[in-house]
């Protein structure tokens, strides 16, 4: 709940509760990567505190992150990494809830190399100079692409 800085035994801070939620998830690692794909990585892109005094403790706090994720998930999966994740946290604590949201854009894909690609490396071979330009040294400019999923999470304190 709501409350002044000089009384922090009167009110939950839920702003100093989010930022350890986030570093949580945020430490672990979701994959090493594979053949084709980076590791997947979580990124905090938002922290959302609507407070305009200085001297009080906000009542609510909220936060976006998106998860570049490769072929080892699928946005189902995440979602139900991140719902477990924040579940065991919230079950901690007391006097708090929390509603998130996500919107999956996409699912990772593989495309084998082809005509579209030979264009590409053929292309890039005559503007370098560079004519021992080989598939495997491309393959996540033309041939694979991460899907995002982005998740916000409202931490309100009850």
């Amino acid at each position: 709940s709501q409350g002044r800085v000089a009384y922090p035994p009167r009110a939950n801070n839920p702003s100093n509760t989010l930022i350890k939620i986030l570093k949580k998830i945020k430490d672990l690692k979701l994959d090493k990567g594979t053949k084709n794909f980076q590791p997947s990585n979580l990124e905090v892109t938002k922290i959302n505190i609507e407070n305009h005094a200085d001297n009080v403790i906000p009542g609510s706090a909220d936060a976006v992150f998106n998860i570049r994720f490769n072929d080892m998930h699928s946005s189902d999966s995440l979602i139900k990494w991140i719902d477990n994740k924040i579940e065991k946290i919230f079950s901690k604590l007391e006097n708090a809830s929390c509603t998130y949201t996500y919107d999956a854009t996409a699912e990772s894909f593989l495309n084998k190399a082809g005509d579209l690609y030979n264009i590409i490396s053929k292309s890039i071979s005559e503007v370098t100079f560079d004519l021992s330009i080989e598939i495997d040294l491309f393959p996540s400019l033309s041939s694979t692409l991460f899907s995002i999923l982005q998740a916000s999470i409202i931490y309100l304190l009850v």
